[in-house]
């Protein structure tokens, strides 16, 4: 991440949807907005940062489409729904520090990738394995071996 870029500068993505510095620096806080649940506005704020549609993020969260369309008013994402939301933001922050900025994390998330057998990383987060995967190439590049 560039030297001269703060949290005021460009907030992480945890912090625009969930209220938190980072998913992983604050487990008691994290777990806590997980219980709650995540708004209509916020999932819909984190499916323009990640650039998906409707449909990938639901089937990345584990909802009908259906469901994220019916996140008006006081309705939320259930506990489980929120905890995959929350995956993602973690991962696409990561994504961030790593590549240096929101338009790199996004673009690297959405295109396909050859370490990954020619899919996009978007599509490996679905799951804690694949994420596993996505967060371990990213490593691999912020150290200089891919």
């Amino acid at each position: 991440m560039s030297s001269t870029a703060t949290l005021d500068e460009s907030p992480t993505l945890a912090r625009r949807i969930f209220g938190l510095r980072t998913i992983a620096s604050e487990p008691g806080r994290t777990r806590q907005a997980v219980h709650k649940g995540l708004t209509g506005a916020k999932v819909r704020a984190l499916q323009r940062q990640l650039g998906v549609n409707q449909k990938t993020l639901a089937s990345l969260v584990g909802v009908a489409p259906r469901t994220l369309q019916s996140l008006e008013g006081r309705k939320r994402l259930s506990a489980v729904a929120t905890d995959r939301a929350a995956r993602l933001v973690r991962v696409f922050d990561y994504a961030v520090e790593v590549l240096g900025d929101k338009d790199a994390a996004s673009g690297w998330l959405l295109d396909v990738n050859q370490a990954l057998g020619g899919e996009a990383p978007i599509t490996w987060l679905g799951t804690d394995a694949g994420t596993l995967e996505v967060v371990d190439l990213l490593g691999r590049i912020d150290h200089g071996m891919w």
